[in-house]
């Protein structure tokens, strides 16, 4: 499917502030389809876990993890 706008949320081991950050892209009041495309590093808390447990009820959340070194 193809979305209308993305949101691009960068992550390192922010498992405090993610679930909150999620929450407020997905209570967007646009009404247009837009995915959340969220970056993940290689965290060492559970920001992974929480961005996988959202992934899974969300059909238009996504992430992918990068390493900048």
């Amino acid at each position: 499917m193809e979305h209308e706008f993305s949101i691009i949320i960068p992550a390192w081991n922010r498992e405090k502030f993610i679930s909150k950050c999620l929450d407020s892209a997905l209570n967007q009041t646009f009404k247009g389809s837009y995915e959340i495309i969220v970056c993940l590093g290689l965290s060492q808390d559970n920001t992974e876990k929480i961005v996988n447990e959202y992934c899974q009820k969300y059909q238009n959340i996504y992430y992918f993890f990068y390493q900048l070194y």
